[in-house]
């Protein structure tokens, strides 16, 4: 199986796993929350994906477009997280703070995944 392939998987299982937890949430302990809340693990595992799809491409032809396309992905990453925290803390005005802490801990991990992914795609053979 390919690495890309793998990542793929890992992503999508946690991305479904994010979005069932962030529903149970819902539903059994802070109903006043939106359902879309729910849809922040899973564009956040697409954003990466392609960011992982893109950095790999990028690799094949050259190191120099490898950090061109790394840094850009993350960038991207970032400007997209920093809009979903808008957007779902001005919706759920009561709960700004537990919006925020979700979505960044969604941020972070899939940052660490997208990282350890990399570098093992991208390793110097010893």
């Amino acid at each position: 199986m390919k690495p890309t392939s793998k990542f793929n998987i890992t992503i999508a299982i946690f991305a479904l796993i994010m979005a069932a937890g962030s529903y149970l949430y819902i539903r059994y302990f802070s109903p006043e929350l939106t359902l879309a809340v729910i849809s922040v693990p899973i564009y956040l595992a697409l954003v990466v994906m392609y960011i992982n799809w893109s950095v790999t491409k990028a690799n094949e032809k050259s190191p120099a477009r490898f950090i061109t396309a790394f840094m850009g992905g993350v960038t991207i990453k970032l400007l997209v997280t920093a809009a979903s925290v808008g957007i779902f803390a001005y919706l759920n005005k009561g709960q700004k703070v537990e919006v925020a802490l979700v979505i960044g801990v969604i941020y972070i991990i899939y940052t660490i995944i997208l990282v350890s992914s990399l570098l093992k795609q991208t390793a110097i053979p010893k």
